[in-house]
């Protein structure tokens, strides 16, 4: 994943450039937690920027993890006696990028350690980068000092694409696949847009399901337009209709994949402040 093919739109602009300075080794923003919802293009910025960083600076040395790997390789280096040599790995780096923070388990040695690292490397002005799918102050499974050192840096949303910044999105995977990817009119290339707005993720696989279908369906077809499209997405068209009349089950399922929450939890008894406000929204909605 590299810069120059990742579409820039109102949305996601401040966070593009800010990964674009730090990629320059502009450190005087760090550290940087970027946060939004599934599929708006954290990680597409968070690979760009090591990519170029260490393209730029080859000497110099990056570690990409995520929350789950770091607090594994936190454990085993305690169980095997080398938590601190996994800490001087750590503290040795110039650029570190942490994705999905959210997912930092509240145990204290993981924590200790993970705040040891960062603690050392905000000091000695290195280069660090989060992401997460809530801002910092919504992690409520996070040490208050873990939080606070969050918003020592520089916050920034990435928020849903519009409608020009999807379409644009769409055109550009296609071009990607190459000879082999159906032509869209512009009209059924709006049509998808209108449909799937909210999740890049998904507009991906819509357009593998349109591609299958192009091939099976209307290979004798050089372009396709909203009849084909409506045809080819009939069943997804389906599961939208059903949404739009608050469909229970799929409203709770939305709703819980949005704010990251387990269903059965907003199902519970539990009065977990996040789980009852997404309980609440539940109850509104429906």
């Amino acid at each position: 994943m590299l810069f120059f093919n990742f579409v820039v739109g109102e949305a996601n602009r401040i966070a593009y450039e800010a990964c674009i300075k730090i990629a320059n080794d502009k450190k005087l923003f760090t550290p940087i937690f970027l946060y939004g919802g599934t599929g708006l293009g954290k990680t597409h910025l968070a690979n760009a920027l090591a990519n170029e960083y260490i393209k730029k600076h080859p000497s110099k040395t990056i570690i990409y993890t995520n929350s789950d790997d770091f607090t594994r390789n936190v454990v085993e280096s305690i169980h095997a006696g080398k938590a601190e040599e996994l800490k001087r790995i750590f503290k040795t780096c110039d650029l570190l990028i942490v994705e999905d923070v959210q997912f930092l388990i509240r145990r204290h040695q993981t924590n200790e350690i993970f705040f040891s690292i960062f603690n050392h490397l905000a000091d000695n002005g290195k280069i660090v980068v989060f992401t997460s799918d809530k801002a910092p102050e919504n992690l409520f499974d996070l040490e208050p000092r873990m939080i606070s050192r969050f918003n020592s840096g520089l916050v920034i949303e990435v928020k849903k694409p519009d409608a020009v910044t999807l379409a644009k999105i769409l055109r550009l995977k296609l071009d990607e696949i190459g000879p082999d990817a159906p032509k869209l009119t512009d009209a059924a290339i709006n049509r998808v847009v209108s449909l799937f707005n909210t999740d890049v993720r998904k507009l991906e696989g819509i357009i593998k399901r349109i591609l299958f279908s192009a091939s099976s369906l209307y290979q004798y077809l050089s372009i396709l337009d909203v009849e084909q499209i409506n045809k080819i997405l009939e069943s997804e068209i389906g599961i939208l209709s059903r949404e739009i009349n608050h469909d229970p089950s799929i409203v709770l399922e939305k709703v819980c994949r949005e704010f990251n929450v387990p269903k059965i939890d907003v199902l519970s008894a539990s009065r977990r402040k996040e789980f009852v406000s997404v309980r609440k929204l539940c109850m509104y909605v429906f």
